[in-house]
């Protein structure tokens, strides 16, 4: 008897559309599970993030009914997990366990039974696991046969259940079959059962395992009428029933009960391949697509598999500037909340939400380039915060809070928090509005990816009439994509100030093709904030942040002052410039400030811009115009119940264009709106010491 071992796993992430959910609904789950109730000696194990099954309970409790009525009958074993999908070893540990422990009370709450294993979010495996896992009670996991091949076992050894150990605690791994995960469900039933009958008799006791997404199974691109409309799962499941003499499908607990370790396997940090080739920076992701492409053309790609793979999941914290942001900020919504004497269970729910694993990376699916994911998990670490008691009055910090070896400058408060980075040009990397749980500096910033030379390929190749074979074909939602590809000098932040040539054209700024007179975007500024923190002045009488920088404008030293001004209960901050010459002899240039703010949507009717008062021509968030003499704009967000309003002492030439990045989703190339980029400049011819003074005022207000 061959022992099949049969599991799925469903998720959505948090903060994804209603509208996603109804849809996977009802062309996945709900079909598939009927399918799979309708054959009762089919067993599974499924697995739903506690996002899914939040949205199941209140959208479709018929759905749960189903899933408790196959639980209650012995077909479906249940998989636990972090309750809200998050990377387990990316989250404090006392995170960590709360999630896993909170999911699994709350499954054995619902369906009367408490789950023994845990689905690995994204098969992201740390050697610290073991420990971790054995200490909440988890029996096994599951992980890809890659991860056996990086701890140096050979294919022919890779089946059955391993013991994994760290300071004497052990759980049990079972490695995820990488061929039944190519069968299953895009080949014929019969193949699946030739291979498991064909493994068998290769190897004595022999179990074959399966784990991979339920969306496989009717949402990724034209499964659905595979899966169902041509029959596919029918057949799959009444092939099982057929072969029940020789292939028994079983719970993995029901397995794992009798079953004996093949013995130890120390597996290194790893997740499945593709994971580790997208996490490595875009240089580093070609170079291992050549050299896996010549391995396969030479024939040698089995040979060296196990020592040829990509990074891991780690490295998007420093591939992507937004992805350690996010991450550092939910690190210290984590501590702070932590550190409160008294415990608030709605402020934990919100922090484990916004630890959702999918706004923080990105891969062949859109995850960070999604804005409303990305926006998600700051709503949920905002109200987290709120829910605490936190920032309930105007607080100063000094701290590295990116951990890049830098302080930067923190302000909280009930009405707005700001970050301040002297070492990256004196620029705000976070708005955020505590009241609306809104952060407004959730961009992204336009950068290479290693598919984008697919793309340009692509281009270059029907601009020369060459045929593609069905591996070069590339999936374009609209044309004009490779126009996009421009990648950003410096990270995308506001209060960015540049010294450029007087005479600039929109068309440059949007395609980084301005030329820096002087280094001051992105270059250190000197900090002179008159604040040191500690135990015998731990107040900020000032208010106020003090910032400078000399360089030179070709060979005119330059001096750049700024200050930034907080009151007490302002949602909103003042920036007081002054730009100086300290040459001896007359310096032309524009000195232009930028800012870089997202309020999610570039063409929603209810998401638009004013300037100085008026509608213009294209007053959408995406909207591109160079306009002379504007003393305010106010991007409006009808839909969320406030303005971000800029206003300028000097009128200033104004050069706005949208955020835009191409980036691959699992449908092809797309172009996806990251936020609204603003300068606002003023031409300047200043004599040996002669100075330029310009404030800006920003304030976030309730619309009417």
């Amino acid at each position: 008897m061959i022992p099949f071992l049969f599991a799925v796993h469903a998720h959505q992430p948090v903060g994804n559309f209603d509208w996603v959910f109804e849809k996977v609904l009802d062309k996945c789950y709900q079909p598939a599970l009927e399918a799979f109730s309708n054959h009762p000696s089919f067993k599974l194990t499924l697995h739903y993030s506690g996002s899914l099954l939040e949205w199941m309970e209140e959208h479709a409790p018929g759905h749960v009914e189903l899933i408790r009525a196959m639980v209650e009958r012995g077909q479906l074993e249940l998989m636990g997990g972090g309750y809200y999908e998050p990377i387990l070893t990316a989250i404090p540990e006392r995170d960590a366990r709360a999630q896993v422990l909170s999911y699994h009370d709350h499954l054995e709450q619902l369906f009367g039974k408490r789950p023994r294993g845990l689905w690995l979010t994204e098969r992201v495996w740390d050697p610290i696991l073991p420990r971790l896992l054995s200490e909440l009670e988890v029996n096994y996991t599951l992980v890809d046969d890659s991860h056996f091949l990086y701890a140096g076992l050979s294919p022919d050894q890779i089946y059955g259940p391993f013991l994994a150990e760290r300071e004497g605690r052990t759980v049990t791994v079972l490695p995820i079959d990488k061929t039944l995960r190519y069968l299953i469900p895009f080949r014929e039933p019969e193949e699946t059962i030739a291979y498991l009958k064909k493994r068998a008799r290769e190897a004595p006791g022999f179990v074959g395992v399966y784990g991979d997404d339920l969306e496989k199974f009717g949402v990724w691109p034209e499964t659905h009428e595979w899966v169902f409309e041509r029959g596919w799962l029918e057949r799959f499941l009444s092939a099982l029933d057929e072969a029940r003499d020789e292939i028994r499908t079983l719970h993995y607990s029901e397995f794992l009960a009798t079953a004996r370790p093949r013995g130890r396997a120390y597996l290194p940090p790893a997740s499945y391949e593709e994971m580790m080739e997208w996490a490595l920076p875009p240089e580093l992701g070609e170079r291992l697509e050549r050299l896996v492409s010549e391995l396969k053309e030479q024939g040698r790609w089995e040979e060296f598999a196990p020592l040829v793979r990509g990074g891991h999941w780690d490295l998007f914290l420093s591939k992507y500037e937004e992805s350690n942001r996010l991450h550092k900020r939910m690190l210290r919504c984590s501590d702070r909340i932590h550190r409160k004497a008294e415990k608030n269970q709605e402020a934990q729910r919100r922090l484990h939400r916004g630890q959702c694993n999918c706004a923080y990376w990105h891969g062949v699916f859109g995850g960070l380039y999604l804005g409303h994911l990305r926006h998600a998990v700051y709503q949920e670490l905002l109200a987290a915060e709120a829910a605490a008691g936190l920032n309930r009055s105007l607080e100063f910090e000094r701290v590295d809070y990116d951990r890049d070896g830098c302080e930067e400058i923190m302000v909280n408060s009930p009405s707005i928090n700001v970050i301040v980075h002297p070492a990256r040009g004196g620029a705000v990397g976070t708005i955020e509005d505590p009241v609306r749980a809104f952060s407004l500096s959730n961009v992204m910033s336009r950068r290479r990816e290693t598919y984008h030379a697919r793309l340009t390929e692509a281009v270059e190749r029907e601009a020369a009439e060459t045929p593609a074979t069905i591996h070069e074909r590339v999936a374009v939602k609209e044309e004009g994509l490779d126009k996009l590809l421009i990648y950003d000098r410096f990270p995308r932040m506001s209060l960015q100030d540049h010294v450029v040539p007087p005479l600039l054209s929109l068309q440059e700024i949007e395609g980084e093709a301005t030329l820096e007179l002087g280094e001051f975007a992105g270059a250190p500024y000197l900090d002179m904030t008159p604040l040191s923190l500690g135990a015998e002045r731990p107040e900020w009488p000032d208010r106020k942040i003090e910032l400078g920088r000399e360089d030179f404008c070709g060979e005119v030293p330059l001096a750049v002052e700024k200050t930034i001004a907080f009151e007490k209960n302002r949602a909103g901050f003042s920036v007081h410039y002054r730009v100086s010459s300290r040459g001896e002899r007359m310096v032309s240039f524009r000195f232009g400030v930028e800012w870089n703010l997202n309020l999610l949507s570039g063409d929603s009717p209810g998401r638009f811009c004013l300037i100085d008062g008026e509608r213009p021509e294209d007053p959408g968030l995406a909207g591109r115009e160079e306009r002379e003499a504007v003393e305010k704009i106010e991007l409006v967000n009808q839909d969320d119940g406030f303005e971000a309003v800029i206003a300028c002492s000097a009128p200033a030439l104004l050069f706005r264009y949208p955020l835009e990045t191409v980036s691959q989703s699992e449908s092809g190339f797309e172009r996806s709106f990251q936020g609204t980029c603003l300068w606002f400049t003023w031409p300047l011819r200043l004599r040996p010491g002669q100075g330029f003074r310009v404030s800006l005022e920003f304030d976030l207000r309730k619309l009417a």
